[in-house]
């Protein structure tokens, strides 16, 4: 897929493919992550958000611009095509306005900073992995409550399957009947 440029096409199974290839969730059945692709892309073509060159066929450029607001975050080193414009939209690196850094005039004050900012980026990392720790936990948390769920909807099915064939309530004996 890298030697696609923003005014290639691209079918919408590559598109599928390209896009789950990116959004997989670590663990998830890759065919599920391409039927939810799939639906996703299929919605958003009918509501107009996500416009085909021809039935099926995708601008690369576009796509991209599409799969940046719809998965935020993602496809940021991809070169997007935005609407109208017919302008290109490299990858690049932003700072924020406030994120301005002078550095120092002399060694010993950049060495300074240096440090500073190393000790900064440690801990920002060591945040993110605690915070990926606690995603884990709660993807695990939620794969066991849909496991429940699953498991209460079957027992209710098999419940409504008696009480329907009758095995509840008639002519059952009491256990202290005469």
């Amino acid at each position: 897929m890298a030697a696609l440029k923003p005014h290639s096409n691209i079918n919408r199974s590559q598109a599928v493919r390209f896009i789950a290839s990116e959004v997989s969730e670590p663990g998830e059945l890759a065919r599920l992550t391409r039927n939810r692709v799939n639906k996703r892309i299929g919605y958003d073509v009918s509501n107009g958000r996500l416009q085909e060159v021809a039935p099926g066929v995708f601008k690369f450029g576009r796509l991209i611009a599409w799969a940046r607001n719809a998965y935020v975050g993602k496809f940021l080193n991809w070169p997007a095509l935005h609407e109208g414009s017919g302008a290109i939209q490299m990858p690049c690196v932003t700072v924020e306005a406030n994120a301005e850094i002078q550095p120092p005039a002399d060694l010993e004050r950049c060495q300074a900073l240096v440090r500073e900012l190393t000790r900064s980026l440690n801990g920002a990392r060591r945040e993110i992995e605690a915070l990926r720790v606690e995603v884990g936990g709660l993807r695990r948390f939620k794969a066991d409550v849909m496991r429940k769920r699953e498991q209460g909807r079957q027992a209710a099915e098999r419940s409504r399957h008696r009480a329907k064939s009758g095995e509840f309530g008639r002519g059952v004996p009491l256990l202290n009947s005469p």
